[in-house]
């Protein structure tokens, strides 16, 4: 699966992309969940590699040099309905490419993958200097 929009690529993962995924599920503040935060390299291939048939789950690559910088998600609920995330390394913040890739990935779902219904939901976090606290936990 390849989505192209104007600065990217979403497409499968690839095992070069664990390094980068590393480099931003690790921080707690791109990954409130404690249990889906990744240690290691080991950790980042099993993400990759190892989802579950109802999860639909891409990179987002920059579109220059297919540079890994966020994944976007959906986890098939019912046959029509979606619940969707994303993850953003936070050195690409506020250049509009969440907004890029969501955009991408929704009209994918709603065209190609016959959802009717998505939704997703926000989870407020608090940080402090070196860590983050998910306040829902």
């Amino acid at each position: 699966m390849i989505i192209k929009t104007e600065h990217l690529i979403i497409r499968d993962f690839q095992k070069k992309d664990a390094a980068g995924l590393l480099e931003y599920l690790s921080h707690p503040r791109v990954n409130c969940f404690v249990g889906d935060r990744l240690y290691s390299e080991e950790s980042a291939l099993a993400y990759i590699f190892h989802s579950s048939e109802d999860m639909l789950r891409y990179a987002v690559c920059l579109r220059e040099d297919d540079f890994i910088i966020g994944d976007v998600f959906a986890l098939c609920e019912y046959t029509d309905t979606y619940s969707i995330g994303w993850h953003f390394n936070k050195h690409f913040e506020g250049k509009g490419l969440a907004y890029e890739a969501a955009t991408g990935f929704l009209d994918y779902l709603f065209r190609d993958a016959d959802a009717r219904r998505v939704y997703g939901f926000v989870e407020e976090i608090i940080c402090g200097r070196k860590d983050c606290v998910n306040v829902s936990e």
